[in-house]
């Protein structure tokens, strides 16, 4: 009745099995979309050899595929995410000569096909959350044209020794694999993106001098909680342009030199054991963003950033800072195309007062910084100014050289007694003023008339 279809979409939490496709031979685009009863397949689905897509997502009870699935030659995407059932694929796989996209995240699957090796044309093969997924075939070899790999949230214990036989592979997000604990010594030539966070339990404790050897290695994110050194090649990565150090508490220095770095824009060391401020960062002359949050131990000196002159977003949340003397240790001044300074939560009794220099500076966040006692002069160029809950602050300098101010948050500063020339800020469209009990009638008076 329908062979002329070539799209079919069904939608139904009722529908438990597939109809016989026989009636529908030209079918390009099959979707079975969140057919949650669904549990069987028919086995006819072999005789669609025009479907390029077959979409099964969140097929919650599907447990198995037809064998005939593997005829499919003009199947280009196989979408089995979330089927939560699916424990097993079909052994002959890699007859899908034409596929090009494997989606298995979320499934029960523990075992990859070895057949997997002949998709010679698979570009993208994701196994996100299959938690009982230990390891990947020595087979994967043979996926010449892969490009991402997705093991994130597995339980897988290391990768192939032979990833380096990925010729193409671009990406390998290997997130949340919290029993990955054997990294292979091999260079990783073509991989651009390497992400290794949200390992909280992860037993990594070391990566191999050889990830240096990661020519096109562009971005690099790591979050083991055990990892105990960063090797000194990273320096070699000349083409990274973001690197992310998190949670690595036995961290307590970062690898030096760092010159090579030059193509470096975005820079996240937090959550460390580091007590100094890394020589190195100035090194970074690149460097567009800079996020040295929660590192408990560590007294962030001013003087160790002034090298940034391109700098543009500083971010150090619960931090310490070292009272650095602006004459003899360099000043805000110096980063002078600083936009953003996000230090809330942080530790310090006085801002720099050339922070005033800062010519371009658009957002300072200061909330809870409980420490605080005062505000300097701020630059003309600020747009926002967030002093939430700063308990100890009493005064703020004059604010009306700051035309272009539209938001100042100054909820909490109990202590707060006034706010100079606050009345004379053409630009302000946002104001808040909640819990200042010390605000007299004074100012009210003369800001609210």
């Amino acid at each position: 009745v329908f062979v002329a279809m070539k799209f079919l979409r069904i939608c139904s939490e009722d529908l438990t099995s597939t109809p016989n496709f026989s009636a529908t031979p030209f079918v390009v685009n099959l979707m079975f979309d969140e057919c949650r009863m669904l549990n069987g397949v028919h086995q006819s689905i072999g005789n669609l050899k025009n479907l390029t897509c077959l979409d099964l997502r969140s097929c919650c009870m599907l447990e198995k595929l037809p064998d005939t699935i593997c005829q499919l030659s003009s199947l280009k995407m196989l979408n089995l995410s979330d089927c939560r059932k699916l424990s097993s694929l079909p052994e002959q796989l890699g007859g899908l000569a034409s596929l090009r996209e494997l989606t298995l995240d979320g499934t029960s699957i523990g075992i990859i096909p070895d057949s997997i090796g002949r998709l010679e044309n698979l570009y993208f093969l994701s196994v996100v959350d299959c938690l009982l997924l230990k390891k990947l075939p020595q087979s994967i070899q043979g996926l010449n044209s892969l490009q991402k790999l997705g093991i994130k949230g597995t339980s897988l214990e290391g990768l192939p020794r032979n990833i380096d036989d990925l010729m193409n592979i671009g990406t390998v997000n290997a997130s949340c694999c919290n029993w990955l604990s054997l990294l292979p010594n091999s260079s990783y030539k073509t991989v651009r993106s390497l992400h290794f966070s949200d390992l909280r339990c992860s037993t990594i404790a070391e990566l191999p001098d050889s990830i240096g050897k990661l020519e096109n290695l562009e971005r690099l994110s790591l979050e083991c909680k055990n990892l105990k050194c960063i090797p000194a090649s990273v320096g070699l990565l000349e083409r990274l342009s973001s690197f992310s150090l998190c949670g690595s508490q036995w961290i307590k220095d970062f690898p030096a030199p760092m010159g090579n770095l030059k193509n470096l824009v975005q820079l996240e060391i937090s959550g460390t054991g580091m007590v100094e401020m890394p020589y190195c960062i100035a090194d970074l002359t690149n460097l567009r963003s800079l996020n040295l949050s929660h590192n408990s131990k560590l007294l962030i000196s001013l003087s160790g950033l002034t090298a940034l002159s391109f700098l543009e977003v500083l971010i150090a949340h619960s931090s310490s800072w070292a009272d650095d003397d602006d004459s003899d240790h360099g000043d805000f001044g110096n980063l002078s195309s600083l936009k953003i300074i996000d230090l809330r939560e942080s530790h310090f009794s006085v801002l720099p007062s050339s922070i005033t220099r800062i010519p371009v500076l658009q957002e300072l966040n200061l909330g809870s910084c409980m420490e605080l006692q005062s505000l300097p002069g701020l630059s003309a160029s600020l747009v926002c100014l967030d002093a939430f809950k700063c308990t100890n602050i009493k005064m703020i300098a004059d604010v009306s050289n700051l035309e272009s101010m539209k938001e100042l948050h100054l909820d909490g500063c109990s202590l707060l007694v006034d706010v100079c020339g606050l009345e004379r800020l053409p630009s302000l469209e946002i104001l808040t003023l909640r819990d200042c009990h010390s605000l007299g009638d004074a100012f009210k008076q003369r800001v609210f008339k």
